[in-house]
C-alpha cells in the first residue's frame, strides 16, 4: 500500500474486489499497520475467496483503517 508524503493523502480511500477468486494480498509499507485486523506493523492482509471486498482509508502516516469489509480475509501469520 501506498506511504504519505503530506496530510493530503490522510482520508484517502481505495476500494479493492475479487471477482474472480484469484486472491487479493494488501501489504503496507514497512513499519505500517492495517487496523484494526491487522494491529502488528508490517503484516499483509488477504483474501482468496471470490466476491470478497475491502475498503481501506488512510488515517495518518503509518496507519490504513479498514472503513468495510466483505468475505473472509487472513492476516500474515
Amino acid at each position: 500500500l501506498p506511504g504519505s508524503s503530506g496530510a493530503d493523502t490522510n482520508l484517502t480511500e481505495i476500494k479493492f474486489i475479487d471477482d474472480t477468486g484469484t486472491g487479493i494480498r494488501l501489504e503496507p509499507l514497512a513499519g505500517r499497520n492495517i487496523l484494526p485486523l491487522s494491529p502488528v506493523t508490517d503484516k499483509y492482509i488477504q483474501s482468496t475467496q471470490q466476491g470478497a471486498s475491502i475498503i481501506i482509508q488512510k488515517r495518518d502516516d503509518n496507519t490504513w483503517y479498514i472503513k468495510e469489509i466483505i468475505g473472509t480475509w487472513t492476516v500474515e501469520p
